[in-house]
């Protein structure tokens, strides 16, 4: 089962809580050029509010929260979530 929703950081949590990584869309681009990507996001660390995320370059990227939603933000925080 497949579902796309506009989340945000206690989206990601609550899925990753119940052991869904979630695949978030982002713009990598600059200025007025869109890079669209995804990013897979997996675990967080709520002490240094920081998600746990392979992007595809690196996996285990230890990515603050600002600095994720600034990408995720410019796609209206898409979110697929897919479960068994």
């Amino acid at each position: 089962q497949a579902e796309t929703i506009n989340g945000d950081d206690a989206a990601i949590e609550k899925e990753i809580d119940e052991d869904v990584p979630v695949i978030l869309l982002v713009d990598r681009g600059k200025w007025m050029v869109s890079v669209p990507h995804y990013y897979v996001v997996y675990g967080y660390d709520p002490e240094s509010r920081v998600f746990i995320v392979n992007t595809g370059d690196d996996d285990g990227v230890e990515m603050a929260f600002k600095r994720l939603d600034s990408e995720w933000e410019k796609m209206n925080r898409l979110m697929l979530i897919v479960k068994k």
